[in-house]
């Protein structure tokens, strides 16, 4: 009945505690006799039958699924039919073990070894994570082994595009899907090189997975003999899927995402954000979009900069030396004056980009005046007009009469868990939502 409050039923089922002490008892035993296995190096079919029943019981023990594949390496690598039906009975246990936690750091790390074995059908693999994240959208474990065999079937970018939007659709607030993006749209637009730069240049948070894969290499599988280690390159690239790029870094990767794409993005980011303003997986997003935008402008003035010191250069010459280049110095010009026109449109789009962006946030105050994203946001954007100096710009003016510091106060009442983050961010040093503009 409403107004009474729920009393826990505290009494006992005899049973239920008879067949937990039983469970208990049994796990106890195999592991005791699969650890000792394990230490003799003994990898008889019947210990490696005990470790497949312990790990059904339990999958958290990471030290067996070392000792599986420390014994079953061998038969992998031999090839052949042998290393087919191992595979498969592998995979079938790590299903079973994920029916059970599919949130088991070492059952997905044993699960992406059998894989990169090669003995599997990966149409399958890709559709049972479907299947997967269509039960829990958000499990991160899911989104990271389907972007491992994505790339090992060589899916069009596209396509998996496609895939993050109809799960962010169905539920706007899944972060895996909004970081795969991050990932898959400079993949689409950037060249080679810069997308390696981007590689290179991440800044990243790793999420548990990583330390739990770390932990795992440095204790058990040091023992594993060198020829059936897990690779740990292979491995260095899981995880690396399975890390948060810091959002607003530019790199020429990043740079590369055309405009129009861009407020495609912002479009839908959009939809998120007025369906529930509080909801942060949007807004780690849109900041990633900010930083794009940034570093687009940020590359045109580089460009620019370089240029006018080529000119600078060749004006410096000798006499001897100016009949000879001249047309040199008259290229040089011209591409400096090319620049320094593409430097101007990418600021004027910049700061288009940053208005509007600061009028949805505001229009999103109005709304919800004691949303917190929405302010911190918007705190920012306006910053960020303010260094562009658009005083005299009609694009951004509305937004310099802004009180940052007191925004941030208020900021440090409705969140006061960080109110020394936002005491820094009042003084410049700490990057809320991108990074501070560079003049170089």
């Amino acid at each position: 009945m409403h107004g009474r409050p729920r009393v826990k039923d505290k009494r006992v089922d005899p049973d239920k505690v008879r067949a937990a002490e039983q469970k208990a008892a049994l796990f106890g035993q195999l592991l005791e006799k699969v650890l000792t296995a394990c230490s003799s190096k003994s990898f008889d079919p019947l210990h490696i039958e005990l470790s497949s029943k312990l790990l059904e019981l339990n999958p958290e023990v990471y030290t067996v699924w070392n000792y599986r594949r420390e014994a079953l390496g061998p038969i992998v690598d031999a090839g052949g039919e042998d290393a087919v039906t191992t595979i498969a009975g592998e995979l079938a246990l790590t299903e079973r073990a994920l029916m059970k936690n599919p949130k088991s750091y070492s059952t997905w790390h044993h699960r992406r070894w059998a894989v990169g074995s090669g003995f599997c059908s990966l149409e399958r693999e890709l559709m049972l994570v479907e299947r997967l994240l269509e039960a829990d959208d958000r499990n991160f474990h899911g989104w990271g082994y389907r972007q491992l065999i994505a790339r090992k079937m060589g899916l069009p970018v596209e396509r998996e595009l496609a895939f993050t939007q109809r799960k962010i659709e169905q539920n706007f607030s899944n972060y895996s899907a909004w970081h795969y993006r991050t990932a898959l749209l400079p993949a689409l637009y950037s060249l080679p090189g810069e997308q390696e730069e981007q590689e290179l240049g991440r800044t990243s948070v790793t999420l548990p997975a990583a330390e739990a894969l770390a932990a795992e290499e440095k204790g058990e599988e040091k023992h594993q003999t060198k020829q059936h280690e897990y690779s740990m390159v292979e491995q260095n690239k899981d995880v690396e899927n399975q890390t948060l790029v810091e959002l607003g870094a530019p790199t020429s990767a990043s740079a590369a995402v055309p405009a129009e794409v861009l407020d495609q993005e912002f479009d839908l980011v959009k939809q998120a954000f007025y369906t529930e303003p509080e909801d942060q997986s949007g807004w780690f997003y849109h900041r990633w979009l900010l930083g794009c935008s940034l570093a687009r402008y940020q590359k045109a003035n580089r460009a620019s900069t370089t240029g006018s010191n080529i000119t600078n250069a060749e004006n410096g010459k000798s006499t001897l030396e100016e009949a000879s280049a001249s047309a040199a110095a008259a290229a040089a010009a011209a591409a400096a004056a090319a620049a320094a026109a593409a430097a101007a449109a990418a600021r004027v789009a910049l700061i288009n980009t940053l208005t509007t962006q600061a009028a949805m946030c505001k229009e999103l105050l109005e709304i919800e005046p004691d949303a917190k994203w929405p302010l911190l946001t918007h705190t920012r954007l306006c910053q960020l007009l303010a260094e562009l100096g658009t005083a005299d710009a009609d694009a951004g003016g509305d937004n310099l009469d802004f009180d940052a510091v007191e925004a941030y106060k208020k900021l440090e009442e409705m969140d006061p868990l960080r109110k020394g983050f936002y005491k820094d961010a009042a003084q410049g040093a700490a990057h809320v939502v991108a990074l501070p503009l560079q003049s170089t």
